[in-house]
C-alpha cells in the first residue's frame, strides 16, 4: 500500500486571491479565514454560500440574486461572452482554477449552444503542492516507463499529482509535454506557466487532447506526455503515443472496477495504475500492474 498524502500543507493557489476577492464582503472574510481548509466553494443565486473543507461542509451564508450576477460578471472579467465555449461544457477557468456553472441548457440541432439563467457555481481551488508526487515517484522507480494511469473520484487531488509529476519527471531528464485542455495544470497566463511544471517540458494550452497528441507528436518529440480527465473517446489517440515510444501519464475519473477505467487500461497506454482512496481527499491507496512489460 502506499498511503501518502497530498495535502499535508496549504499548497500555493495562484488564482485565490482574485477568486475571493470577487465575492461579497462579508462571504469573502468567512472564506479568507479557512482559506487553508477549503477545497470548493458552492454557491446559489438566492440561496447559500458553502465551502467544502478538510473537515465537511461550512456554511459562509446567503446571496443575493444581485450579488450572484455580479460574483459571475467578476470571476468572466465583465465578459461571460467570451466564455461561451467553455460554458457550453458546464465551466469555466480562472487560471488553474475550474468553475462549474450549472444553468438551463439552449439546445439547436441536438447540440448545446449556449447556457442561460445560471443558478449555481462551483469555484474548485487548485494548488501547487511541489513534492506531492514525490513518494509516488520514488515507488514507481523514479519513472513513468510504460505510462501510468490515475485513477479516482472528482476533487480527490489527481490534478495536483499530475501536476507535480510532470516536474519531476522533466527534472529527471526527460522531455514532457503537457496537454492542457482545460488549463488547470499549468495555469497558463500570458503564454507562460503560472506554476513550476519543469525545465524541460511544452504546455499545449487548451488544445483539446487529440488534436494535441498529434502535434506534440509530430512538432515536439516528447518521451512523456501528461494529460488529465482522459474519457474512453480519446483512448485511440493515446495510444498513438504510445506506440511511437512515448510514455503517457493521465488521469481518469473512477475506480478499477468502472467501466471507463477497464477500456483504458486494456488500450496498452498503461503499464501501471495508482489508485486513490475512495472517500479521502490526496490519498493513494495503492499502485497496480496493469499491462505486462
Amino acid at each position: 500500500m502506499l498511503g501518502h498524502k497530498i495535502y499535508k500543507k496549504r499548497g500555493e493557489n495562484v488564482d485565490t486571491e482574485r477568486l475571493t476577492s470577487a465575492l461579497p464582503a462579508r462571504l469573502r472574510e468567512s472564506a479568507a479565514a479557512r482559506l487553508t481548509e477549503i477545497y470548493e466553494l458552492r454557491i446559489y443565486r438566492g440561496g447559500a454560500a458553502s465551502a467544502v473543507a478538510k473537515n465537511g461542509i461550512l456554511r459562509l451564508g446567503s446571496v443575493s440574486v444581485a450579488e450572484f450576477s455580479q460574483l459571475f460578471s467578476r470571476l468572466c472579467g465583465g465578459a461571460p461572452y467570451a466564455y461561451e465555449e467553455e460554458l457550453k461544457r458546464g465551466f469555466f477557468t480562472v487560471g488553474s482554477c475550474r468553475i462549474g456553472v450549472c444553468g438551463t441548457a439552449v439546445v439547436e440541432g441536438g447540440g448545446i449552444v449556449g447556457v442561460k439563467d445560471v443558478r449555481s457555481l462551483n469555484i474548485r481551488f487548485a494548488r501547487e503542492i511541489k513534492g506531492a508526487a514525490a513518494p509516488l515517484f520514488a515507488r514507481l522507480g523514479g519513472n513513468v516507463r510504460g505510462g501510468l494511469l490515475l485513477a479516482g473520484p472528482p476533487a480527490c487531488g489527481k490534478t495536483t499529482l499530475l501536476r507535480d509529476l510532470a516536474r519531476l519527471i522533466s527534472e529527471s531528464g526527460r522531455k514532457v509535454c503537457v496537454i492542457d485542455e482545460r488549463g488547470e495544470i499549468a495555469a497558463v497566463s500570458g503564454g507562460l506557466p503560472a506554476v513550476d511544471v519543469g525545465p524541460l517540458t511544452d504546455v499545449l494550452d487548451g488544445y483539446p487532447k487529440t488534436k494535441a497528441a498529434e502535434i506534440a507528436l509530430r512538432c515536439l518529440s516528447p518521451d512523456v506526455i501528461v494529460c488529465d480527465e482522459v474519457g474512453e473517446g480519446e483512448a485511440d489517440a493515446l495510444l498513438s503515443c504510445a506506440d511511437c515510444g512515448v510514455d503517457v501519464v493521465a488521469a481518469v475519473h473512477g475506480n478499477e472496477r468502472s467501466r471507463r477505467f477497464k477500456a483504458l487500461a486494456e488500450s496498452g497506454c498503461f503499464r501501471r495504475a495508482a489508485l486513490f482512496r475512495s472517500g479521502a481527499v490526496g490519498v493513494i491507496e495503492r499502485v497496480i500492474d496493469i499491462a505486462d512489460d
